[in-house]
């Protein structure tokens, strides 16, 4: 998952790298719908009215005196509304919270797939546009890291259900590894007849079920491997609010 920077336009995001178009079309509009609910529009809102500010702030190298001036203005109002908020109760405070994200999903922020592409565009609207290049970023870093939460999440539990099955085929393969014994050890082959027959043929059912168990308890070795991979590569996958500051696409 990551920011994709272009000449122009809004902020844009390749959520799926390599995956073929046709097949991401029905996951692209799930993330959207993702993007635009109201869970992830109630985390914006906290996050940029919050007593105790979640999101990273950005700050440029260089800030001009327009943008000083802007997020003194908007730490002027956040903190207004937290004063007011204050005098509120629970019900009030979450109600009112709410309301911002209803605000926020249905008046300031669209979202849309690009055309014959793996992008989603994102467009946050104000009369500032400092506010709205600070809305759109945060919203992007809520969507973030609820994509890279959901992604651990299911691969851990992947990870959960092969260890199980691995357990299970491993205990099938020493029980078919005991009674192969066994029957060697208490028939054996002294002559072919047709009990002898019957007897190599069952031990041939046996072998062969001792060789499939080992290809299978192989195979879940090495899914469970490229789990654990995904996993590792998944902790280690992050947007920095730097980056996201930086994107002159939200400007």
């Amino acid at each position: 998952l990551y920011l994709k920077k272009a000449k122009a336009g809004p902020e844009q995001m390749d959520i799926f790298g390599g995956v073929p178009l046709l097949s991401a079309e029905t996951e692209i509009n799930t993330q959207i719908e993702i993007l635009k609910s109201h869970t992830v529009m109630e985390e914006v809102a906290r996050r940029l009215f919050s007593p105790v500010s979640t999101h990273k702030k950005e700050t440029p190298k260089k800030e001009s005196s327009k943008k000083s001036e802007f997020y003194e203005y908007y730490e002027y109002l956040r903190n207004l509304l937290i004063l007011i908020l204050d005098n509120f109760s629970k019900e009030e405070k979450l109600e009112s919270v709410s309301e911002i994200a209803d605000s926020l999903r249905k008046k300031i922020i669209s979202v849309a797939p690009i055309r014959s592409t793996r992008l989603i565009t994102l467009t946050a609207s104000s009369d500032d546009p400092e506010m709205a290049r600070l809305i759109a970023n945060t919203t992007v870093e809520v969507f973030i890291e609820r994509n890279i939460s959901s992604r651990r999440r299911e691969t851990t539990i992947a990870l959960h259900f092969l260890s199980r099955e691995t357990e299970k085929v491993a205990e099938n393969l020493r029980q078919s590894e005991e009674t192969l014994k066994e029957y060697k050890e208490k028939e054996g082959f002294a002559e072919l007849s047709e009990k002898a027959r019957l007897m190599v043929e069952r031990l041939s059912e046996l072998e062969s079920l001792h060789q499939s168990t080992r290809i299978s308890r192989q195979e879940l070795d090495n899914r469970l491997r490229e789990i654990r991979s995904q996993l590792k590569k998944v902790s280690k996958v992050w947007v920095s609010s730097t980056y996201i500051s930086d994107n002159p696409l939200v400007q």
